[in-house]
């Protein structure tokens, strides 16, 4: 999905074109790319968004978005149509592969992938689509600059963001859980016991945590291997009375504790690594300032493909159509 344009250009009205219709707000080489009803639609949608917050919006807020969605129309017409030139294919299994580091990295699990998708009103198919769209899209940037951010401009960020980093105590946890009802019978209790107690021998006998979380563990973290992240002391106020806060931050480190009962059920815990209050190492939150760093890179190289493509295209606007309202000082 492409990412928010950082500039807009100036748009010129141009009126004057017999083989587009009357309800054209954009249009490239006289093909038709925007009407006013579907700048009317996504206006629309913006706006609920927004107000749903409980601020209000201005004439010249909307103006603003009018304007950037007719840029953002002409700048993904011309891409998509220089996207259809190139020979690049993205095989089915890295779509899939690609979704599923996202599950991973973004959605946590399979829960709120769906809830996204729902807020998006769009089904699995037309994401699968858009992302190998994205993919190809990568691909054609990435011929023309590196998308990855070295580990200076990382450690750049991470000083110049340092009072962000402030935090309390916090152990690297990974978990493994079986859900047992709070109402189960004793046998079912007992069979649940004997399933995490044959997790638990797996890994003292030298299988990894994580390959046994992703086979045995019912918790939504499983795909990654049970890795639950770093937890801070206090913030979860179902860990401290399950005691499982008070286990994590005292038990052995790298050493897989014994069955615990929970809420959840049975689960067992392995602590990676424990840090005091203080200043959050590089290390700890690496993957959070990774994503916008190399969000901002392909925006950048997008939008400068896309201004060398608008060099040899007939771009117009028909802001008479546009909607725009009279902004009040």
């Amino acid at each position: 999905m492409a990412p928010e344009l950082l500039e807009e250009e100036n748009l010129s009205s141009n009126s004057e074109n017999t083989a587009i219709s009357e309800n054209t707000v954009a249009a490239v080489d006289g093909v038709e790319i925007l009407t006013k009803e579907e700048l009317d639609e996504k206006l629309i949608d913006i706006v609920e968004r927004f107000e749903a917050t409980g601020r209000e919006t201005t004439p010249r807020w909307r103006n603003q978005r009018r304007r950037r969605i007719v840029l953002e129309a002409v700048h993904a017409h011309v891409l998509e149509r220089y996207i259809e030139t190139q020979d690049i294919e993205v095989t089915d299994q890295e779509v899939e592969d690609a979704i599923r580091t996202e599950l991973t990295y973004r959605f946590d699990d399979e829960q709120l992938f769906e809830r996204f998708l729902n807020g998006q009103n769009t089904t699995r198919e037309e994401y699968f689509q858009q992302r190998r769209h994205d993919l190809i899209e990568e691909q054609i940037l990435a011929e023309r600059g590196s998308l990855d951010p070295t580990e200076e401009e990382l450690q750049a960020f991470y000083q110049q963001h340092r009072e962000r980093w402030q935090e309390g105590d916090r152990a690297h946890v990974s978990e493994i859980t079986i859900r047992l009802r709070s109402d189960a019978s004793d046998e079912r209790v007992e069979e649940k016991l004997q399933r995490i107690t044959a997790a638990r021998d797996r890994i003292t006998n030298g299988e990894s945590f994580a390959d046994v979380a992703r086979e045995v563990s019912e918790s939504g973290n499983n795909i990654r291997g049970g890795d639950e992240g770093w937890i801070v002391r206090g913030r979860r106020a179902q860990l401290a009375r399950d005691g499982v806060e008070e286990l994590i931050f005292s038990a052995e480190l790298r050493v897989v504790t014994d069955p615990v009962r929970t809420q959840l059920g049975w689960q067992l815990f392995l602590i990676h690594d424990r840090r005091d209050a203080g200043i959050r190492d590089i290390d700890e939150v690496r993957s959070i300032i990774y994503r916008p760093i190399a969000q901002r890179m392909q925006t950048q190289l997008r939008l400068a493909l896309v201004n060398e493509l608008l060099q040899d295209k007939e771009v117009q606007h028909f802001e008479d159509q546009w909607g725009l309202e009279e902004e009040i000082n």
